[in-house]
């Protein structure tokens, strides 16, 4: 499987690639979920960075904030 195709990622988008899970399933808008996953730099707040994780957890996945940011 080509996963990215040569684009850049974050720890958290080529964590979702690797789960195959779309960018679009999370529960955030589309400019931040691409923000979370290809800028390096991006800092999310804490409201944001929790939503994610709330919402991998309730899909079983064990995940902590440290994993990603």
């Amino acid at each position: 499987m080509d996963f990215g195709l040569g684009k850049r990622r974050t720890k958290f988008g080529k964590w979702l690639d690797r789960e195959g899970i779309k960018q679009g399933e999370l529960p955030v808008s589309k400019n931040t979920a691409t923000r979370l996953c290809n800028d390096p730099k991006y800092s999310p707040y804490e409201e944001t960075v929790l939503t994610v994780i709330s919402y991998l957890r309730g899909r079983g996945y064990d995940v902590r904030i440290s994993d990603f940011w």
